[in-house]
């Protein structure tokens, strides 16, 4: 789901972008990457303060995967 929500915003269909990123959020994924793209996806969508907090989200799990003594 990530990677066809990733095509979806990348074709500019933000509503199937969002659909789908949204699948793989409730399907487990947890990382930076889908933080991110859903940041993108709402921002495009219009919705700034959902877009806020995800991209509050991906700032904290890419912190969380940066490697020891890297940040």
């Amino acid at each position: 789901h990530y990677q066809l929500g990733s095509l979806a915003l990348a074709g500019e269909d933000v509503a199937s972008a969002l659909r789908e990123l949204e699948a793989a959020a409730r399907k487990g994924l947890d990382d930076s990457r889908l933080h991110y793209a859903m940041a993108r996806a709402l921002r495009r969508s219009g919705r700034a303060e959902d877009a806020a907090r995800q991209m509050e989200d991906f700032r904290q799990r890419k912190q969380a995967e940066a490697p020891v003594g890297v940040q």
